[in-house]
């Protein structure tokens, strides 16, 4: 994709003769991609997401072995207190998403 317009805000890849994402940023002259640009931005997702998936498979394995050393009912308390803690993670983050949204209105 030569010449295309990274978002910072987004991260969305916009067409070259964008003046605005979807999101509502607006570009500068100077916010045109090469394609090695492009390249990097595609490889820093991917690590992203390996990275992602490393850490879910590190708590699976984390599980297994309470359960295997610890026996059932820690698990169970781990379990829950990591459903809290992700609810909890997930609320936060749709308020403050919400609050960024309203803060650039």
């Amino acid at each position: 994709m030569p010449d295309s317009k990274y978002c910072p805000v987004c991260h969305a890849i916009n067409p070259a003769g964008a003046e605005r994402c979807e999101c509502g940023y607006r570009f500068r002259e100077d916010d045109n991609m090469t394609d090695r640009d492009m390249a990097v931005i595609l490889r820093r997702r991917r690590l992203r997401r390996a990275a992602g998936s490393a850490a879910v498979v590190a708590v699976i394995a984390a599980l297994v072995l309470l359960t295997v050393f610890a026996g059932k009912a820690v698990l169970l308390y781990v379990t829950a207190g990591l459903l809290a803690a992700g609810v909890i993670a997930a609320v936060l983050l749709k308020v403050l998403h919400e609050l960024d949204k309203r803060k650039k209105k």
